[in-house]
């Protein structure tokens, strides 16, 4: 079913954030995803303060956009084991949303303690001249809640030279007040 994917215009979605703070769940998605093969320990990146682009799947033809429905959400998921699917399964159309495309936002985050900087320019719009672009570099995606704040999925997308990013979508979940990674869409990580 799934025969490409290609990142699209961000997506902005002024929605209710029902967990108590956007920016801790973009803090837990940096902890989760900070590369490991960083070439020194006190490497410091630069954070891009626009939001990464959400992906969008194609069909096989490669240029037609997959209709995201309850049904793509749970083959994108499709190794979580019966407890989870469970779990997540009331959610499922809530999440297809995900992959729809809209306009970027600014991040107007803080990340005390991680070694993070504002990058001087944003990736949005420079992908074809990333030369200009301020290196070792992290972008992190607007995120996504279900209703009842049990659920996040968010992206993130880093590189240490132009043209070479690592990138994916994960899905997480709130345990005892902390996110934890369930699971995500193209590295089946699991926390």
């Amino acid at each position: 079913m799934i025969a490409s994917l290609v990142v699209v215009g961000a997506l902005g979605l002024a929605q209710a954030n029902p967990v108590p703070d956007r920016c801790e769940f973009l803090r837990a998605v940096l902890v989760a995803q900070w590369p490991l093969e960083a070439p020194g320990t006190k490497e410091t990146f630069y954070l891009d303060q626009q939001t990464r682009e959400r992906p969008i799947f194609l069909e096989s033809d490669g240029t037609t956009p997959v209709v995201a429905d309850a049904a793509f959400v749970a083959e994108l998921f499709g190794a979580l084991d019966p407890d989870e699917l469970q779990a997540i399964t009331p959610h499922l159309d809530e999440f297809a949303s995900y992959f729809e495309t809209g306009t970027s936002t600014a991040m107007r985050c803080e990340f005390p303690g991680l070694r993070v900087t504002p990058a001087a320019v944003s990736r949005e719009g420079l992908l074809d001249d990333q030369d200009a672009l301020q290196f070792p570099r992290i972008s992190l995606g607007e995120p996504m809640f279900s209703a009842d704040g049990r659920f996040a999925m968010g992206g993130y997308a880093w590189s240490f030279v132009p043209y070479r990013w690592m990138q994916d979508d994960c899905l997480f979940e709130r345990v005892d007040g902390e996110w934890r990674i369930v699971e995500c869409v193209l590295y089946p990580l699991k926390r």
